[in-house]
């Protein structure tokens, strides 16, 4: 239930309940399962990285409180539920660290089968791993 249909049920049990009028219980609707997308989707901006492996990640950091929530490891078999109910069937993988190593372990993850993406990173710096993977030219 949305706060407006709240509120206009509050309001309206209100109304009765001054003219000495009992309302009839009112039940939330059944929350509603997703359709399946008439269409593959892909989604276009996801992040994967793992902060426990020995060198780490530049971001997030351990030592905010505030990045706690983000400060786990994030593969492809974390969105895959989260996004194959939707209809996702595949995902561009951005890649915002400035480590030449973060940029090969991304392609070493999508090469080992654990990812159905495509990455975009730090060109300059891919363009010196020349992995085969990478499809550059």
């Amino acid at each position: 239930m949305n706060r407006r249909t709240f509120l206009g049920v509050a309001a309206g049990g209100l109304a009765l309940a001054a003219k000495g009028i009992k309302a009839a219980p009112v039940s939330a609707p059944a929350p509603a399962t997703p359709a399946p997308a008439p269409m593959p989707v892909i989604d276009t901006h996801i992040h994967l990285f793992d902060p426990f492996r020995p060198q780490g990640v530049p971001y997030p950091s351990a030592k905010n409180p505030a990045h706690a929530v983000m400060y786990k490891t994030s593969l492809p078999s974390r969105y895959r539920p989260i996004g194959e109910p939707l209809g996702v069937v595949g995902a561009i993988e951005i890649e915002c660290s400035s480590w030449l190593e973060d940029n090969q372990w991304v392609l070493d993850v999508a090469e080992k089968g654990q990812a159905d993406c495509r990455t975009a990173a730090s060109l300059t710096k891919l363009a010196a791993c020349r992995h085969p993977s990478s499809r550059l030219p």
